[in-house]
């Protein structure tokens, strides 16, 4: 399967699955002018969720650090989601669109113009990491149950069916079974992590009468996220 059929499995964006059919891998991970973009096609390489989201954190980190005030809950965002802890995570999310419904006087008058789009972007890396959790206490409850319908099988107790190591990292997976519960959160942890790119890329260069800094705030989260993801990438650039 290349490229753009696999991210078209996984439910990519219609319009990055255009520009990457014909490109092969090699060529998309190295011209891809995106972030949110280059997300998915480290997705779709197989590498696993949880570094991820936590590499587009990173990247987020970035545009809360630049606001001139306010950054604290979305700081506090990007912490829950680094602790992986679903309750944590959650709370964060919500205390960020709290503090953004909170902050409109300065968003309005120019002052903060890019806050808006900065705490949108720390609120879905934290709903980013809480699928991720989702998804791992999901995938235990799958292998518990399989462990105790063998267990019933044979008229043994389940413990022995239960796998004596960890299970791999969380990726992907373009053959997943429609509706595979582990699969849809992995999912939506990968497009709400490509979603908070995006934003942050938005709160970086806020007036959208300058698209050429878009574009250079794009370049530059894309380029901070490669260099945070190649090293575990199987493909040579």
């Amino acid at each position: 399967m290349d490229s753009a059929s696999r991210l078209d499995a996984l439910g990519a964006p219609a319009e990055l699955v255009s520009w990457a059919t014909g490109r092969p891998a090699r060529r998309a991970w190295r011209d891809c002018p995106q972030a949110d973009w280059l997300l998915w096609l480290a997705a779709a390489e197989s590498l696993p969720v949880t570094t991820l989201v936590l590499a587009a954190g990173t990247c987020v980190e970035r545009a809360v650090t630049a606001l001139p005030s306010g950054a604290e809950p979305l700081g506090r965002a990007l912490r829950a989601a680094r602790s992986l802890e679903a309750a944590d995570c959650a709370a964060a999310a919500r205390a960020c669109e709290a503090a953004r419904e909170s902050f409109p006087e300065s968003y309005r008058a120019g002052r903060n113009p890019g806050y808006g789009a900065a705490a949108h972007a720390a609120a879905w890396v934290a709903r980013a990491a809480e699928g991720v959790v989702t998804a791992r206490a999901r995938a235990e409850a799958k292998r518990g149950e399989r462990a105790r319908e063998l267990a019933a099988i044979v008229g043994s107790s389940p413990d022995i069916f239960v796998p004596a190591t960890p299970s791999p990292p969380e990726a992907l997976d373009p053959a997943a079974a429609p509706g595979d519960p582990v699969e849809e959160e992995l999912r939506y942890a990968v497009a709400a992590a490509a979603q908070a790119l995006g934003e942050a890329a938005q709160s970086l260069a806020p007036d959208v009468r300058e698209p050429e800094a878009h574009e250079r705030a794009q370049a530059e989260l894309c380029e901070q996220l490669r260099v945070l993801l190649e090293p575990l990438r199987s493909i040579a650039p």
